[in-house]
């Protein structure tokens, strides 16, 4: 455990900144290019796949909520409303009914709603093949959106946040379990063009470690605990401030966001707008599993490559102000699992939010001007 956690800084710098009991059985499920590992396993019965209910709230961004006097599972997301009476083939959708080829059911205490309908129902493409069902997100203007923002973003000045990551490390092996939680505070700013810094407190009960890392568009320099600087040029072909180019600081360049769902082909979504800071935003949603991270090149996995990893999921929730189209929020949930050669098995789960504020206001760079050079 000690060994794992001097690599979250790095983690937390690369990744930017909730681990699950993994179950393999049933089919696959793939939505947006992301495969689905809910804690409970969907099972299939009269050629229908069900699922549980929190798949839907959790993947299709749908706000379900479950009414036990009427035994009514009630699915909304987009100006559509899914009626669901456990044990009934009627549904209602937007009022009008509609019949099931299989009802909703509990299952040891889970409720389990057919996959296929529910995802048509929300306007969504479902194919099945080979044991593998295919989910298609429709294209609701998000991404679009997200682009246009991302214009506002690279017009600004600067931009300042501050925030916070919880999570829990847990290694299993040889008979037994080590569970440890951790905190990462991080504040800092980004300005234009190519201009960053960071300055991030890593807690762990009975250790703590502090790290700045400053990105000046042509160098990047970094100390810990308040010692000396270090520098080393950015790397060519590399974006200013790449070493921290990330989904959970992704909002220090917003073009860096719209990069990869561009690179990657990822199907943002809007959720449910909401009020942030005393700004009416719009919520822009989406994931990134172990392939699209792979596929983008970043350097998550090498940092905590000890082993295979077995899974990774990222999930990222950005809030756009309306009035101004400035970055309000940034919200993320991440899990990760890897095995090693040793035969240890570690999970990592961290949540985090992070708020930005003072947009094009004044900043101040830290003075490296006794920086040395690191070290290979």
């Amino acid at each position: 455990m000690k060994r794992l956690i001097p690599l979250l800084p790095a983690l937390a710098l690369c990744l930017g900144l909730t681990t699950a009991a993994f179950a393999g059985a049933g089919p696959k499920i793939i939505l947006d290019g992301l495969e689905l590992r809910p804690d409970v396993p969907p099972y299939q019965t009269a050629g229908r796949t069900m699922v549980p209910l929190r798949v839907i709230g959790e993947n299709l961004y749908a706000v379900v909520d479950w009414n036990p006097a009427r035994q009514e599972v009630t699915v909304v997301q987009d100006g559509k409303t899914i009626v669901l009476t456990l044990g009934s083939n009627r549904a209602l959708v937007n009022g009008e009914p509609r019949m099931l080829d299989v009802p909703a059911v509990t299952r040891n205490g889970r409720t389990f709603v057919p996959l296929r309908f529910v995802s048509e129902a929300l306007g969504c493409a479902v194919d099945y093949r080979s044991g593998v069902i295919t989910i298609t997100s429709p294209d609701d203007g998000s991404r679009a959106y997200l682009l246009e923002a991302n214009k506002t973003h690279l017009g600004l000045r600067s931009v300042k946040f501050q925030g916070h990551l919880q999570g829990v490390i847990k290694v299993t092996g040889h008979g037994g379990t080590e569970t440890e939680s951790i905190g990462i505070g991080m504040r800092g700013w980004s300005g234009n063009p190519g201009q960053s810094y960071v300055v991030m407190k890593l807690t762990a009960p009975g250790w703590s470690e502090s790290s700045e890392v400053y990105v000046d568009g042509e160098n990047e320099y970094r100390r810990q605990d308040g010692g000396p600087w270090t520098v080393s040029p950015v790397l060519p072909g590399r974006p200013p401030g790449a070493g921290m180019q990330n989904p959970a600081l992704f909002a220090q360049n917003l073009r860096q966001t719209t990069d990869l769902v561009g690179k990657l082909g990822i199907r943002t979504r809007f959720a449910a707008d909401t009020r942030v800071n005393g700004r009416d935003c719009r919520v822009i949603v989406y994931q990134l599993g172990k392939n699209q991270f792979t596929d983008a090149g970043l350097t998550i996995l090498d940092k905590v490559m000890i082993g295979d990893v077995e899974h990774v999921k990222l999930g990222v929730r950005i809030y756009i102000a309306r009035e101004t189209g400035f970055l309000v929020r940034e919200v993320i949930g991440l899990e990760m699992a890897w095995g090693a050669p040793t035969g240890y098995g570690t999970q990592l789960t961290l949540n985090g939010t992070f708020d930005f504020t003072d947009h094009g206001g004044e900043v101040t760079s830290p003075d490296v001007s006794g920086a040395v050079a690191a070290k290979p």
